[in-house]
């Protein structure tokens, strides 16, 4: 069966019009007869005669097809071969939740399966799913199916499925549920989500003693929308609606009160103080800005942080220098230090004339002036910072007891603006005190249905309406047949023009 993938392009076939047009606008002149004597005509009337008349009739065809060759040519057409499909497909639900599910969707449901599809578990295997018990609401939850991801459980369905057979999916809507590459599959999928009514959850993220001995409390919240933190600063003496305390084994422990946290409800008091150390005895200079960013960490967050002395263990370790110290070496947790070199304009050494330094967390423009050339970074190395071309700026090295941060430029306003920025506090804080993740069971965000569709091998080439495996494209052919019109018009118009340069003399 013939199709067009662009059917559009058949407008094109109004340009048909054009040679009709001009071969009906031929006005044939009369003939000229040479006689001896006009004695024997009589007077007549004057009759002027125009005919519009076809002429060249081959000609006509020939360059209407090529026309209307040309418009089917910009439509796409393929051959399609039809083959016998099934029309049933699969309805798919999981196991875990199944009857909100299915009353969720109950109209939808019912009508697919009336219709013929079959009913099947989202999850490992993919066993036949009965609606007599979905609605008893006895079906345990299956662990495997709630650890895989939706997309792993498409690439096993791909070698369980019938082939041609239709997929209907019906899922909550989570997005923690979808992780790693979006999969490529070969048969259709229709997928349908919704918000389960128990969608709001808040837990204990983080809690931590400050200098003045109160706690600073992070509470989480996890909603369709978004994930949410608040902090909230509790004193063990006082008595607050939130939180509760108290003491386990000498450690301080937050207890959260209510009933909207499911899990994580209570949380031990990081009661540590950071050890800092910041040796700038090589760049003298560059030791200031660090502490002063460090203050307003301090001065912010209220955590303990104490300024250690070389030798000591210590959590982290400002090294501002490019010449290495086996002081640094051990009983340190993080050590960043500079690379080696003194540096070179950013334009030259990025191929960027206005370079810029590019964290994570933060997307403020901040001028870079010179930096340090920077190596490859190795396959267990991970860049934090990347200036404007891309190229890594710090880069984070994990040893057996030791994580270092090396910086290929300097915290100094002559190699660049970090240290005049407002957000340079902020970017420290989010190195050294990195938020914990979200448990993933907890996180209830969501997503819009149109991310959850896997790519459709087949069809994506495209747009989901021509099955790639079974259409066979006609453009070669049409060129072909554009090729021999050409021709033979071409040498019909050359012999009628030869034909008429003889006649003519």
């Amino acid at each position: 069966m013939l199709q067009l993938l662009n059917p559009i392009w058949l407008f094109s076939l109004l340009t048909l019009a054009v040679p009709v047009v001009i071969h009906l606008w031929n006005i044939k002149q009369g003939k000229t007869l040479k006689i001896g004597s006009i004695a024997l005509l009589g007077e007549s009337s004057r009759q002027n005669a125009k005919s519009l008349q076809l002429s060249d009739l081959l000609l006509l065809i020939l360059r209407c097809l090529l026309l209307a060759g040309l418009a089917l040519l910009l439509c796409q057409p393929v051959w399609r071969d039809e083959k016998p499909v099934a029309s049933r497909g699969w309805v798919l639900i999981e196991q875990a939740g199944a009857r909100e599910t299915y009353h969720h969707f109950k109209k939808s449901i019912d009508s697919l399966v009336n219709a013929g599809h079959e009913l099947h578990y989202f999850g490992p295997g993919f066993r036949k799913a009965k609606l007599d018990e979905i609605n008893a609401d006895t079906l345990p939850a299956s662990a495997d199916s709630a650890r895989l991801s939706y997309w792993a459980l498409l690439h096993l369905l791909e070698s369980k499925l019938p082939p041609r057979k239709p997929v209907t999916l019906f899922t909550v809507n989570q997005a923690r549920r979808i992780s790693g590459k979006r999969p490529s599959v070969s048969f259709p999928v229709t997928w349908r989500t919704y918000i389960p009514a128990d969608s709001t959850v808040t837990w204990l993220q983080d809690a931590f003693l400050t200098s003045s001995d109160s706690v600073i409390v992070t509470l989480g919240k996890s909603t369709p929308a978004a994930n949410t933190f608040k902090n909230y600063t509790i004193r063990p003496t006082g008595d607050h609606p939130l939180f509760g305390y108290s003491i386990i084994n000498g450690q301080p422990l937050i207890i959260l009160k209510g009933k909207n946290a499911r899990v994580a409800d209570s949380i031990l008091v990081d009661t540590a103080a950071t050890h800092i150390e910041i040796d700038s005895h090589r760049y003298p200079q560059d030791g200031p800005y660090v502490r002063a960013a460090i203050e307003a960490i301090k001065s912010y967050t209220g955590r303990k942080i104490i300024y250690s002395r070389a030798n000591n263990k210590t959590d982290w370790v400002f090294f501002l220098s490019d010449i290495p110290n086996e002081n640094h070496r051990s009983n340190k947790t993080n050590v960043l230090l500079y690379s080696g070199g003194d540096g070179s304009p950013a334009g030259t050494t990025t191929g960027s004339l206005n370079s810029e330094v590019i964290t994570a967390a933060h997307h403020e423009k901040i001028a870079l002036l010179k930096r340090t050339p920077a190596n490859d970074p190795g396959n267990k190395d991970e860049v934090i910072w990347k200036d404007g071309a891309g190229d890594p700026l710090l880069v984070k090295t994990n040893t057996e007891n030791t994580t270092y941060y090396q910086f290929y430029s300097h915290f100094n306003p002559a190699w660049n603006d970090l240290v005049w920025s407002s957000s340079f506090p902020m970017i420290l804080m989010d190195l050294m005190f990195k938020n914990k993740p979200v448990p993933h069971e907890i996180d209830h965000r969501a997503l819009p249905d149109e991310q959850y569709l896997p790519v459709n091998s087949k069809t994506a080439a495209s747009g989901g309406k021509i099955n790639a495996g079974d259409a066979t494209p006609l453009t070669n052919y049409i060129w072909l047949f554009l090729f021999l019109l050409f021709a033979i018009e071409r040498m019909i118009t050359y012999k009628q023009q030869t034909e008429t340069s003889y006649a003519g003399k």
